[in-house]
């Protein structure tokens, strides 16, 4: 598989986009689909949807469309380019200046968090870098906490499935929207205050992995707050042939030259890609191993001062890049692979 040529291959187009979708989902077919389901059912509504029974048929607004009324006063139309794409959400330039990535890192010990800000409006791709307390790496989605998340399901969590090449999204739900439930009989007595959730406001259970990226946006910035066990493991499986989202599973900034590699080709066909959501661009890591050469320090091409291996341009000069903690990046092996990250320090 060839890299892709620009930003807008790697990432997901738009919050419009359906819950589990492929490139070619449309805006209109979410929205029609919506309705068509909520039609259909005789019962089993969520609560967002419930008061559409008494509404005439001109109003008949699919859930989204709904919550968006009922901020405007109850029974009020959406408000105008409800369903416009986000800002760049197709990998374009955007029309403000976004804050420079910062994740804070409260505890490194066996268990701790971390406080990841998600700019305003803006998708980004964070790194889980904690597992489930007493857990085999991995961590429910439902222990993912947030702040300044809005409350009605149009800030997500988009999770990417390189066996399919399609993405699950995760909507937060808070209080003000009643939380998610635990199924479609939306028990008052079972539901969880706020939590992450589909369309129908029902609790997504998505389980991810220590070391695997996800994308995130929320409308007016925030943070994702991920908390858990510090896991024993510093290695990161990549499949064959197919762009996979990752971080370094540990809590820590690591630079790329630190970032070992195990099946990854020799002649810079395998490359990592770090997103910057200031600018909606990625910059490029290719590796180059022995058979190539190595990378050099500059356009000298001093053989005195090369690394034997490591990631560089095009040019095969190194690229002096950290992954900061809470960052996610694309990969990409042709042959598959494994990437090692440093351990964390001894005390």
């Amino acid at each position: 598989m060839s890299a892709p040529a620009a930003a807008a291959d790697l990432a997901p187009r738009s919050r419009a986009w359906a819950d589990s979708e492929s490139p070619s989902a449309t805006v209109a077919s979410a929205a029609i689909a919506a309705v068509l389901r909520r039609r259909a059912r005789q019962k089993g509504k969520s609560p967002a949807a419930r008061s559409l029974r008494a509404r005439p048929r001109r109003a008949w607004w699919p859930a989204r469309f709904h919550r968006a009324g009922a901020r405007g006063g109850k029974g009020s139309p959406p408000r105008r380019g409800r369903f416009a794409p986000a800002r760049g959400g197709l990998g374009g330039r955007r029309d403000f200046i976004a804050p420079a990535r910062a994740a804070e890192v409260v505890s490194s010990n066996i268990v701790g968090y971390e406080k990841i800000n998600v700019p305003v409006n803006s998708q980004d791709i964070i790194g889980i870098q904690f597992q489930n307390v007493g857990g085999d790496g991995s961590l429910s989605i439902q222990n993912i906490k947030t702040e300044g998340f809005g409350d009605w399901g149009d800030d997500w969590i988009k999770v990417y499935d390189p066996s399919t090449s399609r993405y699950t999204t995760a909507r937060f739900y808070g209080e003000d929207a009643g939380g998610v439930y635990l199924d479609d009989t939306y028990d008052e007595d079972t539901k969880l205050a706020s939590g992450w959730g589909d369309t129908d406001q029902i609790a997504v259970g998505l389980t991810l992995d220590a070391g695997q990226g996800v994308w995130t946006q929320a409308e007016s910035g925030g943070k994702v707050i991920v908390s858990g066990e510090v896991t024993s493991g510093n290695t990161v499986s990549v499949p064959v042939n197919s762009m996979t989202l990752v971080a370094n599973p540990l809590p820590m900034s690591v630079n790329i030259q630190k970032i070992k590699t195990e099946g990854y080709g020799d002649w810079g066909d395998d490359w990592i890609k770090v997103y910057d959501p200031s600018t909606s661009l990625y910059t490029t890591a290719r590796y180059y191993g022995e058979d190539a050469g190595g990378v050099y320090l500059d356009d000298t091409y001093d053989e005195d001062t090369k690394l034997a291996s490591g990631w560089g341009d095009t040019d095969q000069i190194v690229v002096n890049l950290t992954i900061e903690a809470g960052q996610g990046f694309w990969t990409q092996a042709e042959n598959g692979g494994i990437l090692t990250f440093p351990a964390l320090p001894a005390e």
